[in-house]
C-alpha cells in the first residue's frame, strides 16, 4: 500500500468502521416471472433530479431481448422491451452484456451485432419511447467490435467504448466513439489503448467508462501483453480526443494463456479512483482485489483483497463498485459456495477501509450472480441475477443513520454544515493549522495560520472543492466531518 500521511492514519483511527448498515428486503424487478429473462442486470439513476431508479437487463437464448423497468412507489413497473429495429443484437451472459447510461430523462443503451456494428438506441423521455437504433461504430472489413460500454458527460455528450479485434479475435485494441447529437451520429474511432504497454487488450474482457468530476473521460480495461493480463486506466482531458494519461492499476501480474472474460470496474471521487478487479495471479488468491489511484500524483496503491463475506465461500468474481454523496464506497461481488452462489458486499467510509470486512447481501440460498451497484444520495442500489428464481432482484443498502463517528465527540465546532463557500471553526485552543482530507485520504487543502482570529477561531474558504464529503483536521489532532454542497 502506498505510504499515507500520519495525519490520515490518525483520521482512520478516529473513525468507526462501517459495520452498521441497513439492507432493504429483496424486490423482484421482473415481477417474479421468468418470461422476461434476468441476465446481466444493470441499475442506473435518471430523471430531472437524477433521483429515479431504472433497471436494465437481457433475455438470452432463442428469443433474445432487452428490457427496462423503473421503481415507482416501492415496486417496479412492468418490464418494457427496448426496440432494436432491424438489428439483431448478440446478448452475452455475464459481464459481457450490453450497457446503459443516462443524462436527465435521456436514456442511452448500447449493444452489439457481432461482426457487424456497435449500436446505440436513445430515449428522450425516460424509456417511454425510443428512437431507431443508430450504428455508433461499424468496423472495417476484417475487424469485429464487441463488448460495448457507454457513458454521458455533464454536457450530454455520449461516449461508447468497445473492444476492436480481428476476425480471429487477435490484435485487439480498445476503441471509443463520441456523439454530440444525442446519439444521432458518432465521430470516428479514437484508439484509447494505444499508449498502454503492447497496445493490445484482452479480446473478450469487459471494460468500463466513467466521467470524472471535471468532465475527464476515464476508460478501464484488461490488457494483454504476451498473456500478461493486468488492468489499466486511461484518461482523456480533451473530451475523448486523446488518452495520454495511463495508469497500471493492477500489480498482480497475472499470466494467463486465455481470456478470463472479466475486466475492471472503478469509481471516481475527488482526485482519486478506486478500482476493483479479479485476478488469479501467483501469490494471489483467485478473488477480488482493489487499488486506489491518486490522479494528482499518478501513484497507485498495491492491490489488497476484498474479504469473503461467507466462511464457507471458495471464491469471488464479477465485482462492481460505486461511491455515494457521503464519500462512502461500496463493492458488490459474486461469491461461490460449495453448492450455491451469493452476493457479498464491502461498505466503507473510504477506499482504504474496503478490505476490512464484507457481508452477505441476501442469505437465502440459491444462485445469485452478476451484481451491479450505483448510488443516489447516500443510498446504494444493488441488482443481481437470481437464476434459481429466474428473476432480477433489487435491494438498497445504506449506512445506519444512528452510526456516530467517534471524532464527533471532539470539542470542536464547525459551521455551517453542509456549507457552500465558507466554513467557520471554533475550538478551545488557538487554531494554528488546518487540513482538509478527501474520503480516500488525499490532502486537498491545508494552511498554517499565523494570526488566528480570536481564540480558537478561523474561517476556511471551500469554494474550490468539488461537492461531497470531507474531513477537517485542526492542529493535527481534532477531526470533523463536513459536506460541501
Amino acid at each position: 500500500m502506498k505510504t499515507l500521511s500520519t495525519l490520515f492514519f490518525l483520521l482512520i483511527m478516529s473513525l468507526c468502521s462501517l459495520s452498521q448498515f441497513v439492507i432493504s428486503p429483496a424486490i423482484s424487478v421482473t415481477m417474479e416471472s421468468e418470461d422476461y429473462g434476468f441476465r446481466s442486470p444493470k441499475v442506473i439513476s435518471y430523471g430531472e433530479n437524477n433521483d429515479e431508479v431504472m433497471v436494465f437487463w437481457s433475455r438470452t437464448g432463442s428469443e433474445q431481448a432487452m428490457f427496462v423497468s423503473t421503481l415507482s412507489d416501492g415496486a417496479f413497473t412492468a418490464p418494457t422491451p427496448v426496440p432494436t429495429g432491424n438489428a439483431e443484437p448478440n446478448l452475452w451472459s455475464g459481464n459481457l452484456g450490453p450497457g446503459i447510461a443516462s443524462f436527465g430523462n435521456h436514456i442511452y443503451i448500447t449493444f452489439e451485432v457481432y461482426g457487424s456494428a456497435i449500436y446505440c438506441v436513445h430515449s428522450a423521455d425516460g424509456g417511454s419511447s425510443w428512437d431507431e437504433p443508430v450504428a455508433a461504430f461499424t468496423p472495417p472489413i476484417g475487424r469485429f467490435s464487441t463488448i460495448p460500454n457507454i457513458a454521458v458527460d455533464a454536457s450530454g455528450n455520449v461516449y461508447v467504448a468497445y473492444v476492436n479485434t480481428n476476425s480471429a479475435e487477435e490484435d485487439a485494441h480498445y476503441g471509443l466513439v463520441k456523439s454530440t447529437s444525442q446519439g444521432v451520429s458518432f465521430t470516428g474511432e479514437v484508439i484509447v489503448s494505444e499508449s498502454v504497454l503492447s497496445d493490445e487488450v484482452c479480446e473478450c474482457c469487459n471494460g468500463n467508462i466513467e466521467i470524472g468530476l471535471d468532465n475527464e473521460i476515464y476508460v478501464g480495461f484488461r490488457n494483454n501483453s504476451d498473456n500478461l493480463r493486468d488492468c489499466w486506466l486511461v484518461k482523456s482531458t480533451d473530451l475523448g480526443a486523446s488518452f495520454e494519461d495511463i495508469y497500471d492499476v493492477d500489480d498482480s501480474d497475472w499470466i494467463l494463456n486465455g481470456c478470463p472474460a472479466n475486466g475492471p470496474d472503478f469509481t471516481v471521487t475527488e482526485g482519486e479512483l478506486a478500482t476493483v478487479f479479479f485476478t488469479g495471479a501467483d501469490d494471489f488468491d483467485e478473488d477480488v482485489y482493489f487499488t486506489l489511484l491518486d490522479t494528482a500524483s499518478g501513484v497507485v496503491s498495491s492491490a489488497e483483497s476484498i474479504l469473503l463475506s461467507n466462511e464457507g465461500a471458495i471464491g469471488q468474481n464479477s465485482a462492481r463498485i460505486a461511491s455515494n454523496s457521503q464519500g462512502e464506497i461500496m463493492v458488490v461481488f459474486q461469491e461461490s459456495l460449495q453448492f450455491s452462489q451469493n452476493i457479498g458486499f464491502a461498505l466503507a467510509q473510504n477506499g482504504s477501509e474496503l478490505g476490512q470486512q464484507s457481508h452477505v447481501l441476501n442469505d437465502s440460498t440459491g444462485n445469485q450472480k452478476q451484481p451491479d451497484v450505483m448510488a443516489i444520495g447516500n443510498v446504494f442500489h444493488v441488482v443481481y441475477e437470481d437464476s434459481s428464481l429466474g428473476t432480477v432482484m433489487y435491494h438498497t443498502v445504506s449506512s445506519d443513520p444512528n452510526l456516530v463517528l467517534e471524532e464527533e465527540s471532539v470539542a470542536l465546532l464547525l459551521y455551517p454544515n453542509p456549507a457552500e463557500n465558507l466554513i467557520h471553526i471554533k475550538g478551545s485552543a488557538p487554531v494554528v493549522n488546518y487540513e482538509i482530507i478527501s474520503p480516500l485520504g488525499r490532502s486537498v487543502l491545508k494552511e498554517s495560520i499565523s494570526n488566528a482570529r480570536g481564540v480558537g477561531q478561523a474561517s476556511v474558504d471551500i469554494s474550490s472543492l468539488h461537492l461531497g464529503v470531507y474531513f477537517l483536521s485542526v492542529n493535527g489532532s481534532a477531526f470533523k466531518k463536513f459536506v460541501k454542497e
